[in-house]
C-alpha cells in the first residue's frame, strides 16, 4: 500500500497544512531513512539532507523570538499548538 500523499493528511488530521517546502524536506528525509535504514536520524543527518537539498546560513545566527507559524493559514496546527 503506498503511503498516504501530504494532501490527504489534511483530511486526517484537520488544520495540518504543508507548505511545498516541507513536503520536500519530509519526502527527503524518508528517502534518506529508508536507503539506511535509519528509523531515527541523529540531528547531524537531518542537517545533512537540508544541506543536500541546498539550504545554507546565509545569515549570522540569532536569537529565537517567537514560534515561527507553519503556514499562512490561521487555522493551522501550529497557531492552535502555540496559544
Amino acid at each position: 500500500m503506498a503511503p498516504p500523499s501530504p494532501y490527504s493528511l489534511a483530511e486526517v488530521y484537520p488544520g495540518l497544512e504543508l507548505t511545498p517546502d516541507q513536503i520536500e524536506f519530509g519526502r527527503a528525509m524518508d528517502r534518506y531513512q529508508r536507503k539506511f535504514r535509519r528509523r531515527y536520524p541523529a540531528w547531524s543527518e537531518v542537517l545533512y539532507v537540508a544541506h543536500c537539498l541546498g539550504y545554507r546560513r546565509t545569515a549570522a545566527p540569532r536569537e529565537f523570538q517567537e514560534i515561527p507559524p507553519c503556514s499562512d493559514s490561521p487555522s493551522s496546527a501550529c497557531f492552535r499548538n502555540a496559544a
